[in-house]
């Protein structure tokens, strides 16, 4: 909260020097667009990790492994490239998490029970990779006073995880590693209203059919974001952002995900 009001002192201080010029180049024009967020992320969900022998239990990943906070600060790159009516967007992140609690309750993960009052330590990495290519399929006015743009489009999602459970007192453990790339369908909208401002909305998606390679289920990102100018080439932001993860993911063993990772962000960017 105090870096999002850090920003908006910076944006009023700005506005009062006379930074901004609506005579200025609009800001809708642009080429490249690179973009650092920081993102204040939550984690909410349960993850299943079975054998073929043995069903493993839902933990939850808040109320008994204690994933609440990251173990470094969550910052997200974002590059957007537009050539005429074709906008390529791709983005990148990685967060971890690192805690030693005392179950409440007995637990199976893989092939390893974890009886309750057990103290372990349970550690989990994500990594996450977008990639989008969308055509605007409307195009209408313009950022001087305002300006609409919608876009629809197809990409792809890199995903990858990374998790272990130990028992802290004998040093045994279990561990689970996936990795994968899903297909979305995405679309996105845009306004641009006094060479100042620009409100952005992005989701992407995909329901994945069974015959899919390895992984099915339902899988949702989206955000929302609000922009101030301080120049024609640079601006902060801040707005809210959802994924959803709610999938089997089939190996040598069936683990899955019904996971969320939301939450405000605060950015910076520039445009060429």
């Amino acid at each position: 909260m105090k870096t999002l009001l850090a920003l908006l002192a910076l944006a009023s201080s700005s506005f009062a020097g006379g930074l901004l010029d609506p005579s200025d180049k609009a800001i809708d024009e642009f080429t490249i667009d690179v973009e650092g967020r920081y993102w204040f992320a939550t984690l909410s969900g349960e993850i299943k990790a079975d054998t073929s022998i043995f069903t493993g239990s839902h933990i939850d990943l808040v109320d008994e492994l204690d994933f609440e906070e990251p173990v470094d600060p969550l910052i997200e790159g974002v590059l957007r490239a537009r050539m005429k009516k074709i906008q390529i967007r791709a983005a990148y992140f990685q967060v971890s998490w690192d805690e030693t609690t005392r179950l409440e309750k007995t637990i199976r993960f893989k092939d390893l029970v974890f009886s309750a009052s057990t103290i372990v330590e349970a550690n989990a990495t994500v990594r996450f990779g977008a990639l989008d290519a969308m055509f605007l399929i409307v195009d209408t006015g313009n950022s001087k006073e305002i300006g609409l743009e919608i876009g629809i489009g197809i990409g792809g999602r890199y995903l990858s995880f990374e998790g272990a459970i130990e028992n802290a007192l004998t040093g045994v453990d279990e561990s689970i590693s996936r990795t994968g790339i899903v297909p979305v369908v995405s679309v996105f909208a845009s306004v641009a209203f006094l060479n100042c401002f620009r409100i952005d909305v992005e989701a992407s998606g995909m329901k994945i059919p069974g015959f899919f390679p390895k992984i099915e289920g339902t899988f949702l990102d989206a955000s929302i974001e609000a922009r101030v100018y301080l120049v024609s080439f640079l601006y902060i932001a801040g707005g809210y952002r959802f994924i959803l993860l709610d999938v089997e993911w089939d190996a040598s063993a069936d683990v899955e995900f019904e996971t969320r990772l939301q939450g405000f962000f605060v950015g910076a960017g520039i445009t060429f």
